[in-house]
C-alpha cells in the first residue's frame, strides 16, 4: 500500500526549490510517492546522511550497487534525491 503522508511535504519542498511550479509539482509528488520506495536502515557509523535509503521502480540505480538506488538524510529527501535522479537524470 502506498504511504501519501509525505505528499503535501514533498509537492512544498519541490515548489521551495524551484524544481516545478504548482501544477507540476502535485503531478510529480503522485508519481514518486507511487513509485517511491523509501527505508529507514541507518548504517553502523556516526553519520546520519545515509538513513533512509530509496529505490524507484523505474530506475535501476547504479550498475554494481548494493540495491539501493540512494540515500538521504531523511524521508523528505530521499523522494526529492528519487525525484532529481528518476527525472533530471
Amino acid at each position: 500500500m502506498t504511504d501519501y503522508s509525505y505528499f503535501e511535504q514533498l509537492k512544498e519542498k519541490l515548489k521551495k526549490d524551484n524544481l516545478l511550479d504548482d501544477t507540476q509539482a502535485a503531478e510529480f509528488a503522485y508519481l514518486i510517492c507511487e513509485k517511491v520506495t523509501v527505508v529507514c536502515d541507518p548504517p553502523p557509523i556516526p553519520d546520519r546522511s545515509m538513513d533512509f535509503q530509496w529505490t524507484h521502480e523505474d530506475y535501476d540505480g547504479v550498475e554494481d550497487g548494493n540495491g539501493w538506488c540512494g540515500a538521504a538524510s531523511n524521508h523528505i529527501n530521499a523522494l526529492v534525491d528519487a525525484f532529481e535522479v528518476v527525472y533530471y537524470g
